[in-house]
């Protein structure tokens, strides 16, 4: 079996990421910069950008990686926690 036809369909499976339902998870569930860049539709080099900067949503470094709490993203999205 050739290896080669089987490697783009490894990387695309490993490249895709859910978006987060903000409404469904928790408040102290972290998102990863990829999964913020897909629910705001800001680039992942624009987060990484902001981060630098101190703009943009607030992010709590877990393990050494950043990440993005639903609590922190609901707020910097203006979404009101007690609407379901």
């Amino acid at each position: 079996m050739d290896t080669a036809i089987l490697a783009p369909a490894k990387r695309r499976a490993r490249s895709q990421s859910a978006i987060p339902n903000l409404d469904a998870l928790p408040p102290t569930a972290a998102c990863t910069t990829k999964q913020v860049s897909l629910l705001t539709g800001y680039a992942e080099v624009t987060l990484q950008l902001w981060r630098k900067q101190k703009r943009g949503p607030r992010v709590t470094m877990i393990e050494g990686r950043p990440r993005y709490l639903c609590r922190d993203l609901r707020d910097w999205l203006g979404l009101d926690a007690s609407v379901a």
